[in-house]
């Protein structure tokens, strides 16, 4: 918020009253403006903004849906020949030597342009029904911007001479109504462009204020948004300007949008639900680095992807008529709960499950059903291993084992390999093979529970189960395919996913699909490249990874790894990150103008793709503290975002 006013001398203002529970902001306003006689208001973006609109060009949209009709056009269509209809109409300003248009001339140049759409020119009467539908959807969506509305009500009741002064194309009627339907009343005079064809913009509306209302420009201050019809020509008259704090443009520049297209919804509510949070609104202005990080990456990178997800997953089920969405560990928990409340707005006959599965689960069941593949995933290693995990991992004691340890060649059952340690990986061959009877026997223990808790589930017995997990490569899907088939099992597997790293060959034949991406080598595939393992990262529950099942009374529960550091990890910061998340999902399903149509992957993604490419210092600083790890066991370990793998490659490429 700022007063510009060279002479003001905001010291000496006396103290104006406040309306109780306002905040500082507002208390200094009221100082500032106390002084002056007029108190002059813009109206749009200032008094009254459409409310869960990015930008007023978004609404053409909405309008189209009605109003296409009554022209043969889609709402597309609309949207574009409304947006052209306008510039024809303001281009031909100059050849009248007039300064503002009104909106049945926007609408006569539109009818004029349908001949080159293909379309025939329509009636006066449905230009008027028209234009009748683009006030009523405007009407509809209108409303207080809440810290500038107390400065209004303040000044009417102050005894302030308020002047409303508005560049549009709609008449002072229109205007009225919208300000009557919002509790804007007691003003003095309204000022509308396209009724004096004075405006704003060309600056000579202040003049034809000041003389109307019998004052000098200096017995007025101006309240409004736009930085030059709103500022700059009110001070180039002699006006103070209170400039609003209108955050569409800044986020198009934060979020790469094209500011050239309209925006559908879903995507105009979140564009000016983020805008809100990163930049503020009306006299309360802020930075992004204002909000605390962990809130910021939840509202802004994680929360629109989570709802957009959710929406596709909705979408996609009914579509498939799917009965049930089984969301598997760790990963899926926070898109179940995300799609949970987006089934809980809209409805759907889509149960949603949490699966309790994981790679160490699917290998022991696999080392079972595929004795020749059963040495390679016992000796699997992502970073280091030793003997006593490996034994570990799938069910035995080492210290049963130790002379069968150091048969194999290593020192103790601490003795660590390193991913790609050839002889290492020989020494656990040896192991296994050693140990083969004993693993045998605890992996058939294994494979037996895991089999019925899938049954307990509603996996095995379903003639078609569809997975939800993050993704990359569908390995899970695969693996669990293998143990099913197994199990004599005849299904059909499908799997739904944030994304997939494939090629068009591993997609064939195989029921897998994206919302971001499905194929590797896409824009978004490259950009989420930049670090898999954050965007893990925040989607990861706060339990541990299933390391295998027990029976619990009459039922099944898994029995997860145990880690402090990872459990510390998402109290303190993956959590609330989540939460700030589910928070902002929450947000868009109760605009009563959101409908269950998924939000475009790529407006989704942008604030991923901002946060992954383009990070703030303080957002390296946090974010790169977490820790992933690569392995799974007792002694996997872990590594902080901003530094090397083990493999020697940056897990976030800041």
């Amino acid at each position: 918020m700022t007063l510009n006013y060279l002479d003001l001398d905001v010291a000496a203002l006396p103290a104006a009253a406040t309306p109780a529970g306002t905040g500082d902001e507002l208390d200094v306003v009221l100082r500032r403006l106390a002084p002056f006689e007029v108190i002059s208001f813009d109206i749009f973006e200032t008094l009254l903004r459409r409310e869960g609109v990015f930008r007023p060009i978004d609404l053409f949209l909405t309008i189209g849906e009605k109003a296409g009709p009554l022209l043969g056009l889609s709402a597309a269509e609309f949207a574009r020949l409304r947006m052209r209809g306008e510039r024809d109409a303001r281009c031909a300003l100059e050849a009248r030597h007039g300064h503002e248009v009104a909106l049945a001339e926007m609408y006569g140049r539109m009818n004029a342009l349908l001949p080159t759409q293909g379309r025939p020119s329509v009636s006066q009467a449905a230009l008027a029904e028209a234009q009748r539908l683009e006030q009523e959807i405007e009407l509809e969506h209108l409303r207080p911007v809440p810290s500038v509305e107390p400065i209004y009500h303040w000044a009417v009741n102050a005894g302030k001479r308020v002047v409303l002064v508005s560049d549009f194309y709609s008449s002072a009627d229109f205007i009225n109504k919208a300000l009557a339907r919002n509790g804007y009343e007691g003003h003095e005079r309204l000022f509308v462009s396209c009724d004096v064809d004075h405006t704003k913009h060309h600056g000579d509306l202040y003049a034809h204020v000041c003389e109307e209302m019998g004052v000098t420009p200096r017995q007025i201050a101006h309240v409004g948004d736009n930085p030059w019809s709103d500022g700059s020509r009110a001070l180039q008259s002699g006006i103070t300007h209170l400039r609003i704090a209108n955050p569409a443009g800044r986020l198009v520049g934060r979020w790469r949008i094209d500011w050239r297209s309209p925006s559908p919804q879903p995507s105009s509510a979140v564009f000016a639900g983020v805008a809100d949070d990163l930049f503020g609104s009306g006299i309360a202005p802020r930075e992004p680095e204002d909000l605390p990080v962990l809130q910021r990456v939840g509202r802004e990178a994680l929360g629109p992807l989570l709802f957009g997800l959710a929406g596709w997953l909705h979408e996609e089920a009914q579509a498939n008529e799917t009965p049930v969405l089984h969301f598997c560990s760790r990963d899926g928990l926070i898109m179940k709960r995300a799609f949970d409340l987006f089934r809980g707005r809209f409805g759907t006959k889509t149960d949603s499950r949490y699966l309790m599965v994981s790679r160490q689960a699917i290998y022991r069941a696999r080392a079972v059903s595929e004795p020749e593949a059963a040495a390679a995933l016992f000796a699997q290693n992502w970073a280091r291993l030793t003997p006593a995990d490996a034994l570990a991992r799938w069910g035995l004691d080492p210290q049963e084992f130790e002379v069968e340890i150091r048969a194999a060649g290593f020192s103790s059952p601490q003795d660590v390999v390193a991913i790609g340690d050839r002889a290492g990986a020989g020494r656990f061959a040896k192991l296994f093979e050693a140990c083969r009877t004993a693993l045998q026997a605890a992996n058939q223990a294994h494979a037996d529970l895991f089999a019925d808790y899938l049954t307990q589930e509603g996996v095995i017995g379903a003639q078609a189960v569809t997975l939800v997990d993050i993704g990359w490569h569908g390995s899970l899907q695969k693996g669990l395919g293998e143990v099913l088939c197994a199990r004599g099992w005849r299904g059909h597997l499908a799997g739904r996913y944030l994304g997939l790293f494939l090629d068009r060959a591993a997609l064939s034949g195989f029921d897998a699909a994206g919302y971001l991406f499905s194929l590797d080598g896409t824009p978004r595939a490259q950009a989420l490249r930049k670090s898999p393992s954050l965007v893990e990262l925040l989607h990861t529950a706060g339990h541990g990874s299933t390391a295998g099942y027990r029976r619990d009374g009459d039922g099944i529960v898994a029995v997860c790894e145990e880690r402090a550091d990872e459990e510390r990890q998402h109290t303190e910061a993956i959590g609330p990150i989540q939460e700030a998340a589910l928070s902002f999902v929450e947000e868009m399903l109760a605009n009563p103008r959101v409908g269950p149509g998924a939000l475009d992957p790529a407006d989704a993604f942008r604030g991923l793709d901002r946060l992954l490419g383009r990070p703030s210092p303080d957002e390296v600083e946090v974010i790169g503290r977490l820790r992933i790890a690569a392995n799974y066991g007792a002694t996997a370990t872990s590594t902080a975002l901003t530094d090397r793998s083990p493999e020697g490659y940056r897990l976030w490429n800041t």
